[in-house]
């Protein structure tokens, strides 16, 4: 793993060199156990803000994603129009986060609606309609 580099030696880059070439050459011998105290609570501190960023990231699965619920209720799971809806998730959705917070509802809410698209016809026919209506807006790739 690399060495993580606080933001403050970026800082003394710019305004001494000489501290940094010092600091190297005395392996930071100068150091008292305060500051070696608060570097360390840094480090902690900058671990856990990481944790909490990966922990609520929702990591990008393009290809290997195969649901699409409502689409493949509607459609089937293999039809054209399903693959295209999923090729419009993976390359214009997932990559950005408004996206993927998106997609995460759309995950949260379609398999609740997926019962009722398989008791009501009606509710299925519109459906049908409005994703019809979507994919014809998609671009072709």
């Amino acid at each position: 793993m690399s060495k993580k580099i606080p933001v403050t030696e970026f800082a003394k880059m710019g305004y001494c060199e000489t501290l940094l070439v010092l600091n190297k050459k005395h392996k930071n011998e100068g150091q008292s156990y305060r500051d070696q105290a608060a570097i360390s609570r840094g480090n902690k501190e900058h671990d856990a803000f990481d944790a909490r960023v990966k922990k609520q990231h929702i990591p990008y699965q393009a290809a290997n994603d195969k649901r699409c619920f409502v689409a493949s209720c509607v459609y089937g799971q293999e039809h054209p129009k399903t693959e295209r809806l999923r090729r419009f998730r993976d390359r214009s959705l997932l990559p950005t986060s408004c996206g993927r917070a998106l997609v995460k509802l759309y995950y949260s809410v379609s398999p609740k609606v997926l019962p009722l698209l398989e008791k009501y016809l009606v509710l299925k026919r519109i459906t049908t309609y409005l994703l019809n209506a979507i994919v014809r807006r998609l671009p072709c790739n």
